[in-house]
């Protein structure tokens, strides 16, 4: 009943890692534009933390061999998956540094409707994002827009830098 690999604290460590899975996967859901799910682990084999994947017409047998769009994507998914597990996700400020970096233009577009969708729930509360693409600065008409170097941005918001001064 003790074993760590086949007793209740197995069983205990699998169903919560499932519980984890079950919630990446929705967030993963909300932003990516194909079935894209981590699988559930199984009771009856050792825990290898190894998370496997399924996309259309593959199963990866680890997230490690993702794309770089989709493991930014599925790190993301882990973080709020963890913050909401203990209870932080509209607590603390979520910084969000280079998101969506990686992604195609369609993505981009999904995970700015996502982030807006978790502001106006009051999912997050406040959000730092630091981003080089012009595209997230009008997807949040209502924020304050910093812009440290505007030389190489071709479209700023009329509101850039409104509450701060840069000193250089």
């Amino acid at each position: 009943a003790l074993s760590p690999t086949t007793g209740i604290p197995h069983k205990s460590m699998v169903k919560y890692l499932n519980a984890l899975i079950h919630n990446a996967n929705y967030f993963i859901s909300q932003i990516w534009s194909y079935r894209m799910k981590l699988l559930p682990i199984r009771e009856d084999e050792p825990l290898s933390y190894a998370f496997p994947l399924e996309t259309p017409g593959n199963i990866a047998a680890d997230i490690s061999q993702l794309s770089d769009g989709q493991t930014e994507v599925m790190n993301l998914a882990w973080v709020l998956t963890i913050l909401l597990q203990l209870k932080l996700l509209n607590k603390l400020p979520f910084f969000a540094d280079e998101i969506g970096r990686t992604f195609d233009p369609v993505h981009r577009v999904q995970i700015l409707s996502f982030i807006g969708q978790l502001l106006d729930n009051k999912i997050i509360e406040q959000l730092f994002m630091v981003n080089h693409l012009a595209l997230f600065t009008d997807g949040f008409p209502d924020c304050d827009v910093i812009c440290l170097n505007p030389d190489n941005v071709p479209e700023l918001p009329k509101t850039v830098n409104e509450h701060v001064r840069i000193v250089q």
